[in-house]
Order: C-alpha cells, then structure tokens, then sequence
C-alpha cells in the first residue's frame, strides 16, 4: 500500500525532477563552501540538501512503485528534523558565549577553552 499514487509520472517529468534536485544539491554545496563565515546560512544549505535528497527517494519511490522509498523519507525527515534542532541549540549556546554567530570566532573559542582546561580544570 502506497502513502501517494501518482500514476501520471512519465519518465519525461522523472528527468525533470532528477534534473532539478541535483541542481538544489548544486547551489547548496557551492553555498556551503561560499558562505563559510556564517553558520546559519551553512544550516540552511545543508537542510536544502536533505530535502533534495528526500525528495528524490520519494519520486523515486512513486515511479518505481516501491514504498520503501516513502518509508526511507519518513526516517529522513526525523533525522533532519532531529539534526535542526541540535544545530539550533549549539547555535543558541554559541551566541550567548560570543555575541554573534560567525564561524572566525570558533578559533578563538577554542583557545580560550583550552586555557580555561588548562588553568581552572587541571
């Protein structure tokens, strides 16, 4: 039993979708290696391309009459939604330490984390 039927799918259109989601994962990798300052923006590049790659097993689901397909997007969008909310927090925490979320910052942060280590802790 399929979640969604779509038998109107022609191998034309599945081009097209295959065509589009690859250039998604295109311009969110060349805006992860672009944007390296900010780390929001490289969150949503990688969410794009989550949702590129779930998009295509669900399309590859329906033309190929497979529900696994439909079943891996259901695990994926719980593993994306789960990776969101743990960036979301590392990005929360991280702005109440330096005030602003910049990626120049973590080199700085790791260092003063080493001498906190080194001076307090050991």
């Amino acid at each position: 039993m399929f979640l969604f039927n779509f038998n109107h799918l022609h191998m034309f259109f599945t081009e097209n979708f295959f065509f589009l989601f690859s250039i998604i994962v295109f311009f969110s990798f060349i805006g992860i290696f672009v944007l390296r300052e900010n780390l929001i923006l490289i969150l949503i590049s990688l969410e794009m391309i989550f949702l590129a790659v779930i998009s295509l097993f669900l399309v590859s689901g329906l033309i190929f009459e497979d529900s696994l397909g439909q079943l891996c997007v259901l695990v994926f969008l719980a593993v994306a939604a789960v990776e969101s909310a743990i960036s979301l927090a590392i990005f929360v925490v991280f702005h109440r330490l330096t005030g602003c979320v910049s990626l120049l910052l973590i080199g700085v942060l790791k260092t003063w984390l080493r001498l906190f280590i080194k001076n307090y802790i050991i």
